[in-house]
């Protein structure tokens, strides 16, 4: 049956001389209930992957940090070593090349 559809289709569209004219299934089974299912389900996951699209092009905003963003404490592998950055002569003045060096 879904063969003589096909060819049927294909056939009375060459036959007019515009190429296929569409006919695909028959309308029997356009308007049954498991087509009108599968139709929801398709554009609902049609709905639902541009969603996922546009959130991938357009990133939730974050607010911007304020002030310093540091830790409190240091998260590093070697946890007693000097804060970067942090020399003897207070914040920002470095370690290396400082004139108030102990040795």
């Amino acid at each position: 049956m879904i063969v003589d559809v096909l060819t049927s289709g294909l056939t009375s569209g060459l036959a007019a001389g515009g190429g296929l004219t569409g006919r695909v299934l028959p309308e029997s089974v356009l308007h049954s209930e498991w087509f009108a299912t599968l139709a929801a389900f398709v554009a609902l996951n049609t709905v639902v992957y541009l969603c996922l699209a546009l959130c991938k092009i357009f990133p939730v905003p974050r607010p911007a940090y304020r002030g310093r963003s540091r830790r409190a404490e240091t998260r590093s592998i070697h946890p007693d070593a000097p804060e970067p950055g942090v020399g003897p002569g207070g914040r920002g003045a470095s370690a290396v090349g400082s004139s108030t060096e102990v040795r």
